[in-house]
């Protein structure tokens, strides 16, 4: 035994050309099985190499450092027993002399200029002095062009971006930002710290766009602008410094805006991509394909499926590959080590005669009704939707021309057809995601314009039209619900149960009003909410108790600019009421340090995001956070259950982020919470898919 494990050592050999690398002499299919017994699936062997033989492996250069990091993690397993841990030490041994991999190995030379940092009129903090330094070996150690600068909202990273782009001689600095955070962060910013002699650029200026500038800041919808301008002058700029705000917003690959910014990247040929976010990724794995895109020369097409394959969904299996592969690519600053605020976080309770209503019991009735007579409607009128859905495809069907448009489409009729015939699409996500994609880019845009919304219709009550009565029931019966029950929570809010604290050490005050916590707080109160009904209840109710508020949302915030100034300098001027999606991220709020969330948001960056609007560098006072909920007794109600949620949330982001994480694999079974999809009862009588159960 041991002259045939001398004999394998030996035989050992790595080779790795044009970004494939080929492991032989290593039982590769042993190896395998134990990858499936650790880590519980077969999905991320199955989908990490290009080939596996009894006596060889296959696969791309991009996996290397995960394919390391697994060898490691085995080594250490009791799981893992097929292959012995002399012949994993010799793969790993290989691999970091004969791959790319070899290049972490090493201690390059600086290619930071700090005497360049004298073009800033303030000097940088101790931690991003050492996220320059790190920078500054990492991508070269790892062959990236970028980084994740993963730094808590408020804990200076503008002037980060900025400190790293001098240091770097960058002759060009270009910053794609959110539109609420041009003029009091960027704008400012960049004015305020840079010496005389540098030119600053922006957006919401009324300054032409040409060459010239120095510092050029776009938001984010004026990308495409950017990409046209920059196309034409690309030549002119060697080392351009490209910087990505707020990231998360760039984590849909299929969203124009990511698009347009990997087109910007690609045009500017840039190798230096700085992306930054407080929160750079919400919940799946797959949200940083399109940061790989950016950073990573060795993420290529098939490398980018295969990914999505083995981290695109919001499972707890391999997202400690993930996190080790994050770790390498990103810096993260702490809050509580740079900011170092005090944060108070009450909850107050609130009572009202019809709380009843909203509870999940309730909700489930009102569902199980909505639910039974939709059902019914589309089975009875199934034969009208189908010869709606078969009129628009004959229409389609003549504008195919070529052979190859012809098979395509015979594809898609094959799965549709069997999605109307009982798919399981849950199971059978490629169909839906195929016929989907076909849909929207091939058959639509080649419809008839009168016929378009009778498509969507009908397309969508003919592959599946219980899913169709899910997204009915979620949107008509439980959105309104919860809409209706935050906007009657509003004025109830004169008498609340104020706690802080949970299980045995919780604490409780005595009841107090929403006028007592504004007028307690030690600067101004901010109250965010998802629901614009909310808002306009809750303006018009302070209002009449006396109250001067302003409010945010969608249709002000063309005037966001000079609500915040008045907020500011109008002492009269208080509170601020907004919604989540209109102030919750980007804009500083230091002259309040209280927020008031009349409800929770759904994802934990944007509860994250929003407090951060007050607990930052610069605030003076203890920042005090107030979450409001419908108090129904012993009884769940839809106020409380969005805090299981945002618990669910945190969880993922940290077990991708490798941060601080407790029982994340109990949540598997969790398919889309955001949905709250335990409200849907299983669909009795019918032998279709039930609801997501969970």
């Amino acid at each position: 035994m041991l002259e045939k494990i001398m004999r394998l050592l030996s035989s050992i050999s790595v080779e790795e050309s044009n970004n494939i690398v080929k492991i032989k002499g290593i039982p590769g299919e042993k190896l395998l099985r134990d990858m499936e017994k650790v880590w519980g699936t077969s999905r991320i062997g199955l989908n990490f190499f290009n080939e596996v033989g009894r006596n060889h492996l296959i696969m791309h250069s991009f996996f290397l450092p995960d394919f390391v990091y697994v060898l490691r993690t085995l080594l250490s397993h009791k799981k893992a027993h097929r292959v012995g841990a002399r012949i994993i030490t010799k793969i790993i041994d290989r691999i970091y002399t004969d791959t790319w991999l070899k290049s972490t190995q090493t201690e390059y030379n600086s290619m930071m200029n700090k005497d360049k940092l004298s073009d800033i009129l303030f000097s940088p903090l101790d931690h991003q002095k050492e996220f320059i330094n790190t920078y500054d070996q990492m991508v070269q150690k790892f062959k990236l062009k970028g980084y994740l600068l993963a730094a808590a909202p408020g804990s200076g990273k503008t002037l980060t971006s900025i400190f790293l782009s001098h240091s770097l001689e960058a002759d060009v600095f270009v910053a794609v930002v959110p539109p609420n955070s041009i003029d009091r962060v960027w704008r400012t910013t960049l004015n305020d710290c840079l010496r005389p002699g540098f030119k600053v650029w922006d957006s919401r200026s009324n300054d032409p766009l040409e060459y010239g500038y120095t510092h050029y800041v776009f938001h984010y919808e004026s990308l495409e602008k950017a990409v046209i301008f920059f196309d034409k002058v690309k030549q002119l700029y060697k080392k351009p410094f490209l910087v990505l705000d707020e990231c998360h917003n760039f984590n849909d690959m299929n969203s124009a805006r990511t698009q347009y910014f990997i087109q910007l990247c690609s045009i500017l040929n840039c190798n230096h991509v700085l992306w930054m976010s407080g929160t750079p990724v919400k919940a799946m794995g797959s949200e940083v394909i399109s940061l790989m895109t950016t950073i990573d020369s060795f993420f290529n097409k098939d490398v980018a499926d295969r990914f999505k394959k083995i981290f695109g969904v919001s499972v707890a299996r391999g997202l400690d590959i993930l996190a080790n592969r994050i770790g390498f690519m990103s810096f993260k600053i702490e809050k509580a080590k740079v900011v170092g605020n005090v944060v108070e976080v009450k909850r107050a309770d609130v009572r009202m005669s019809n709380g009843q209503e909203y509870t999940l019991a309730e909700i489930r009735v009102k569902m199980s009704k909505f639910i039974d007579e939709r059902l019914r409607y589309y089975r009875n009128n199934m034969g009208h939707y189908v010869s709606i859905y078969k009129t628009c495809l004959e229409a389609f069907k003549k504008t195919i021309k070529t052979r190859e448009e012809h098979d395509e489409y015979l594809r898609y009729e094959k799965y549709a057809n069997a999605l109307h015939g009982g798919l399981d699409p849950m199971n059978n996500k490629e169909e839906v995601a195929f016929c989907n994609n076909y849909e929207n880019k091939i058959i639509i845009p080649n419809l008839p314009s009168n016929m378009v919304k009778d498509f969507r219709n009908s397309k969508s009550v003919y592959k599946y039209y219980y899913l169709k009565v899910q997204g009915e029931a979620l949107g008509r019966i439980l959105g309104k619900q919860r809409e209706q029950c935050n906007v009657d929570i509003v004025r109830n809010t004169t008498k609340m149960k104020l706690s802080w604290g949970s299980g045995s050490n919780k604490e409780t005050e005595d009841e107090v009003s929403i006028f007592d916590l504004i007028d307690s707080s030690e600067k101004k109160t901010i109250i965010f909410t998802s629901y614009v009904a909310v808002v306009d209840e809750m303006f018009s109710f302070l209002q009449e108790n006396g109250y001067k508020p302003m409010k945010v949302y969608a249709d002000t915030n063309k005037n966001l600019s000079e609500i915040i100034k008045s907020f500011e300098k109008d002492e009269d001027v208080n509170p601020l009421i907004a919604t989540f999606d209109s102030l919750s991220a980007a804009v500083p709020l230091i002259m309040a340090n209280t927020v008031i969330l009349m409800n929770s948001p759904f994802r934990a960056h944007e509860y994250d995001q929003t407090v951060s609007r007050i607990d930052r560098l610069g605030q003076t006072e203890i920042v005090r956070v107030v979450n409001v909920f419908l108090d129904t007794g012993k009884e769940s109600n839809i106020s409380t259950r969005s805090n299981d949620i945002i618990k669910w949330s945190r969880e993922q982001v940290a077990a991708i982020m490798n941060m601080e994480v407790s029982d994340v694999a109990a949540l598997e079974s969790i398919a889309d919470v955001s949905d709250m999809c335990e409200l849907i009862p299983n669909i009795k009588n019918d032998n279709r898919p039930g609801w997501l159960d969970w």
